[in-house]
């Protein structure tokens, strides 16, 4: 059974996203900057980083980002849907949350097919990275729980052996 979530968890998730998503920015501003600060807004400051416009939107996202994964990850708020289904809509959710963030903001033209790849590349990325670490995690919690068990039932075995 899982602790309930918190205030500060919330807050906790949305400064490491937060931080990670600063953190790609700038290697994307640091590679692609120069060239793409004319077309950008994400981008205006070219190789320089992003400005503190885009990192507040940036910010605004990751915690909308956030509501919509407690909110689907929450049994108690949707019970009844399968897992496989709950991370399917979260990654469709978090696709076209940002798509309209890009539209909204301009963060970069919308008319170029060139940006739009990019952004889906990175996309599929992103999302590779993140489904290989959390299968990783999911073992490693795995293995623990099976070690956690073994112990157990030989400390049950021997209790029933000093019982007897």
């Amino acid at each position: 059974m899982e602790r309930r979530k918190t205030l500060l968890d919330f807050m906790g998730h949305v400064l490491i996203i937060y931080g990670f998503t600063m953190v790609c920015m700038l290697c994307f501003a640091i590679l692609f900057g120069e060239s793409a600060k004319e077309y950008s807004s994400f981008l205006a400051l070219g190789s320089k980083g992003v400005t503190s416009e885009v990192m507040a939107q940036l910010l605004f996202l990751v915690v909308i980002i956030e509501v919509l994964q407690a909110t689907i990850g929450n049994e108690n708020i949707i019970k009844f849907i399968p897992v496989k289904l709950k991370s399917i809509c979260m990654v469709l959710f978090v696709f076209i949350t940002v798509i309209l963030f890009i539209i909204k903001f301009q963060w970069f033209p919308i008319g170029m097919w060139q940006p739009w790849a990019m952004f889906i590349l990175c996309f599929l990325i992103c999302f590779g990275m993140s489904t290989y670490l959390s299968i990783i995690k999911t073992k490693m919690e795995n293995q623990k729980l099976s070690e956690g068990l073994e112990r157990l039932k030989r400390q049950w075995k021997e209790e029933e052996q000093n019982e007897s």
